[in-house]
């Protein structure tokens, strides 16, 4: 974009002289260089700015009637909401992946992957395997989720997760739980076969997480479930779900796993535990190692659920009475970061990457404004720990364990 004499009696003259073809002519011979390996590009240049613009694509949905195979004007007004919903888009670098990608989804919704004359049962649920789902961040997400789990600039090391001019800038290892999670709503939305489940009968049982790679500052990431179980409690039903994380390399960076305890769906005669499970560690009988606490914000829930875990449990006091909570409750999700930020400060010298492992349990809720104080027991190249809230001496987590990097700069 560049002025002329056509615009000349227009644009005020600081504005025309800065809109010179001088500005623009540089890039157009940069792009025609054998230097410059872009092609395929649309690229905007002005004034001594340019830009390059990529193809931005929704998610989308499969419209077609299982039952019918068809689509009809009803099936794509009830599929609309998902058609335009840019929250989790993608950015399909090439034709070759942005086909691709519609033929798995298409694959994934083809009627022949059940028997539609059979009844489904949550045992059905075993082994289906989602479609990837994308989720892109910057540094930005990284310090809004690190200001969500009670960073803070006066903590030791504290500037490394808030300010990306940090020459150790780096994403806390518990913001892997935040892709991994946003396209889990595929579970209580009927995409997996024999669920049906309310959202206020959710619970998180248990976490855990295996770190391969450190998380990069910013990425676009793509990630699939599978559910690896479902279990029997009598009371209710514990999914087992893993989440695979990969980087834009294809190469898999991260490994979440997920009990999901949903409250009156049991009874259904299936398995009470699964070899599946990675089991949680009981604290030692002696006294803690180290044990360091947090003070949470009221707040903390409100500011915690941008990253995207936006359960209305978390913020809706009408919607946490619904599921039998006086008020609504701090995420699970966010204690488990504290706690992991309190290991990483006692026994890792502030180095995140030093986090390979954390499994945790979730036993009862914390209340935003309440403090959260983990004690620690370090064994070989795990840390141990409990958290408790310390106002009520419940314990909020239990069986935690992180293993740690012995060749980091950990204190081991």
């Amino acid at each position: 974009m560049a002025a002329s004499r056509l615009t000349q009696d227009i644009l005020p003259p600081d504005v025309f002289d800065a809109l010179s073809p001088d500005h623009i002519a540089p890039v157009v011979g940069w792009l025609s260089h054998e230097d410059c390996q872009d092609t395929g590009s649309v690229v905007e240049a002005a004034g001594g700015w340019a830009g390059k613009y990529r193809w931005e694509r929704s998610v989308g949905a499969v419209l077609r009637n299982p039952s019918t195979g068809l689509v009809s004007l009803e099936d794509v007004r009830e599929g609309w909401v998902n058609v335009v919903d840019m929250a989790n888009s993608e950015y399909p670098e090439s034709t070759n992946q942005a086909t691709m990608d519609i033929v798995g989804r298409l694959q994934q919704s083809l009627p022949n992957q059940t028997d539609p004359t059979k009844p489904q049962t949550v045992m059905d649920a075993v082994g289906f395997t989602s479609e990837p789902y994308y989720f892109t961040y910057t540094f930005k997400d990284l310090i809004l989720y690190a200001l969500g789990v009670g960073v803070s600039t006066t903590d030791d090391n504290g500037l490394r997760f808030l300010y990306e001019n940090h020459e150790d800038f780096s994403a806390l290892p518990t913001f892997g739980v935040i892709p991994a999670m946003s396209g889990l709503d595929g579970l209580i939305t009927g995409k997996v076969p024999g669920l049906e489940i309310e959202l206020m009968n959710v619970l998180h049982g248990e976490q855990y997480m295996k770190i391969l790679r450190p998380l990069p500052t910013s990425a676009r990431l793509s990630n699939t479930y599978k559910i690896q179980d479902v279990m029997d409690k009598g009371t209710g039903m514990v999914l087992l779900v893993e989440i695979e994380t990969r980087d834009e390399n294809d190469e898999v960076i991260m490994i979440n796993q997920n009990s999901i305890f949903v409250r009156g769906s049991g009874g259904f005669d299936g398995p009470r535990t699964s070899e599946h499970v990675t089991p949680v560690i009981a604290a030692p009988t002696r006294s803690p190692d180290r044990s360091l606490a947090t003070k949470t914000n009221r707040d903390q829930a409100a500011l915690y659920r941008l990253s995207g875990d936006v359960n209305p449990l978390h913020i809706d006091p009408s919607f946490a009475a619904m599921g039998g909570f006086e008020t609504p409750i701090l995420h699970g999700l966010c204690s488990y970061a504290i706690a992991v930020r309190h290991v990483i400060q006692a026994f890792c010298a502030g180095d995140p990457t030093a986090v390979k492992e954390v499994k945790a349990r979730f036993s009862s809720t914390v209340l935003p404004g309440q403090t959260v104080q983990t004690n620690m027991w370090l064994q070989g190249d795990r840390v141990v720990f409990d958290c408790l809230v310390k106002e009520t001496g419940k314990t909020c987590l239990s069986g935690g364990w992180v293993r740690i990097n012995n060749n980091s700069n950990s204190k081991l």
